[in-house]
């Protein structure tokens, strides 16, 4: 992916800490589905900002 494009507009550092430790936290305690309902619209989020475009399901 192109960090440059991901970097424009992104949240507050603040922020993305929070939602990385998140993920992080469903991968250490092997809880799938909730890992599974956090990165989804963690990588919808990067496919719009990369494309301009929502990623189709």
């Amino acid at each position: 992916m192109c960090l440059s494009v991901l970097t424009d507009g992104h949240p507050a550092p603040d922020t993305l800490v929070d939602e990385h430790t998140e993920l992080i936290g469903a991968m250490r305690d092997e809880d799938e589905e909730h890992l599974l309902t956090l990165l989804d619209p963690h990588m919808q989020d990067a496919v719009t900002r990369l494309t301009g475009e929502a990623a189709h399901a």
